[in-house]
């Protein structure tokens, strides 16, 4: 029994009636069915060649009714088309989600021009904007009626105002975190040592000043980055506003410490070098430097009061200096 391919089976099957009615031209017919049977394995052939290498044979006849391959029409740009036309109907279809997430976390689709977390979101979302203007009018855009029913079903806001709102927005948030983080940090060094004081040039002694900056401005009704609510958090920790208010401050808790080391050691003599407190020595130190300009009427003045010099008076503070070069 002869073995047909799929594509000879098919063709004498459809041609069997005719087969078998020819009874004195059977040669004849059986020609004419080969010749179908040739032309099918020719398309067959056309389909894998398609699949292979993104183009089609095709089959023709010449005048004589022969059939012809040589005739080749490649279908690549149309071929190619269609695969740039589904890559940027996923690349849009994946944004659109990104886009619902987005709207699901903030409640809006109003996505920041500067958007560090997906930037890439960002642009899509302006890139939308812009291919709406042009569909709106009537030019050649890669914005559909499908794509745009979709937008405006998710509240797609059309104009950049909404974003410009949302990037205030978010730029406000920011700050607000930035704020907590630094009153944080501040309120563990008063939960640590009592008091607000941060010396040196550090990011959270430039924020305190900032705090006191913003603190006038608020305090004169004019716009001010100090809102109340961090005014009264400021407050409730024992922030204080000002330098001179801060100066009178560290002065009484630096007489508190020395008054704590007289019950300690009897005296208020606090060595040069004093590994406990180093603060309080060079305070020490820098209150007999402030006495000697008060008494001396020197060109510079002492930030040295009368209450000041009284209260340590009352402590058995001794004005000379000579004893401080020994440890006690």
């Amino acid at each position: 029994t002869e073995k047909y391919d799929a594509a000879t089976t098919r063709t004498l099957l459809k041609h069997k009636e005719h087969t078998d009615d020819v009874d004195t031209d059977k040669r004849g017919g059986e020609t004419e069915v080969m010749k179908e049977v040739e032309q099918d394995k020719q398309l067959d052939d056309c389909k894998s060649t398609k699949d292979n290498q993104g183009g089609s044979i095709c089959v023709g006849a010449d005048a004589n009714g022969t059939t012809t391959n040589n005739e080749v029409v490649t279908e690549n740009r149309v071929a190619g088309s269609s695969e740039a036309t589904l890559n940027d109907e996923i690349k849009w279809t994946e944004k659109f989600e990104e886009l619902n997430q987005y709207k699901s976390k903030h409640g809006n689709c109003n996505v920041p021009n500067r958007y560090p977390i997906n930037q890439s979101l960002s642009d899509w979302v302006n890139e939308q904007r812009s291919n709406f203007l042009q569909f709106a009018r009537g030019r050649s855009s890669s914005m559909s009626k499908e794509r745009y029913g979709f937008l405006l079903k998710l509240g797609f806001s059309w104009s950049c105002s909404g974003s410009n709102e949302e990037e205030e927005r978010m730029k406000k948030k920011s700050q607000s975190l930035a704020w907590r983080e630094k009153f944080h940090e501040l309120r563990k060094i008063k939960s640590a040592s009592g008091h607000c004081f941060v010396s040196g040039d550090s990011p959270l002694s430039k924020w305190i000043d900032e705090q006191r900056q913003e603190y006038q401005k608020l305090s004169k009704g004019q716009p001010s980055l100090l809102s109340k609510e961090q005014y009264e958090a400021l407050v409730e920790i024992g922030f204080v506003w000002t330098q001179a208010e801060e100066e009178d401050a560290i002065w009484m808790l630096r007489l508190e410490e020395l008054k704590s080391y007289n019950r300690k050691f009897g005296n208020c003599n606090v060595p040069a070098i004093y590994a406990p407190n180093q603060k309080l020595s060079c305070w020490v130190a820098s209150q007999r430097e402030e006495y000697f300009l008060r008494q001396n009427n020197t060109s510079r003045a002492s930030h040295l009061t009368k209450e000041r010099i009284d209260a340590l008076k009352r402590i058995g503070f001794q004005w000379t200096h000579d004893f401080n070069i020994k440890g006690s």
